[in-house]
């Protein structure tokens, strides 16, 4: 077997993320924070959170169409479920908006302008990655279905004949997990 050489990335234990939260709550509510605080609670990466439009949002379904590119070609959009906690970022911030994470100029929220957030306004030693690590931990100490688990972060688990075969978004159970972190991440709010 070759070994495969992987960059772990600072996280925060899990046990820490409703005191992130909380401090990053009580920060002022640029886009940028709210874009944090919305990754928090969806284990979205920074890319994925910046990219969502008013347009990709389906209330009635319960699910946002998160938009990635990848090699710059548009890719398969992944059905983010929507959870109660996640209902609040789902209206325009100011009238006209476009994108979920918009900036004064009208663009989205830039991924330096999270980053930054998180990295010079916080106390918490962690990135994104960090993050969704956090989030795995998680439902691995939990004991959460770890199929389930990697659905959430949109890694490809099943080989490509699994794949063929398996159809289901299993966006109900998908959010049934998410609203369980959800849950847990806004515990001291």
């Amino acid at each position: 077997d070759a070994e495969i050489n992987l960059k772990h990335y600072k996280y925060l234990d899990w046990k820490q993320i409703p005191d992130f939260y909380k401090y990053i709550c009580e920060m002022p509510q640029r886009p940028s924070v709210r874009a944090l605080r919305f990754i928090t609670l969806s284990a979205l990466r920074v890319t994925a959170a910046a990219s969502i439009k008013f347009e990709d949002v389906d209330i009635d379904a319960g699910r946002i169409n998160v938009h990635l590119r990848k090699n710059k070609r548009l890719t398969t959009p992944f059905l983010l479920p929507i959870t109660s906690q996640m209902k609040m970022f789902l209206t325009p911030y100011r009238l006209g908006d476009q994108w979920l994470f918009q900036d004064g100029f009208s663009r989205p929220v830039s991924e330096r302008a999270i980053l930054g957030q998180l990295v010079e306004n916080t106390p918490f030693d962690t990135t994104i990655h960090g993050l969704r690590a956090s989030f795995s931990t998680w439902c691995a100490d939990n004991e959460k279905d770890p199929t389930l688990r990697e659905r959430c972060l949109d890694h490809i688990v099943e080989g490509r004949i699994v794949r063929a075969y398996q159809r289901s978004d299993q966006l109900e159970l998908r959010r049934k997990l998410l609203q369980e972190w959800n849950d847990y991440v806004t515990s001291k709010l």
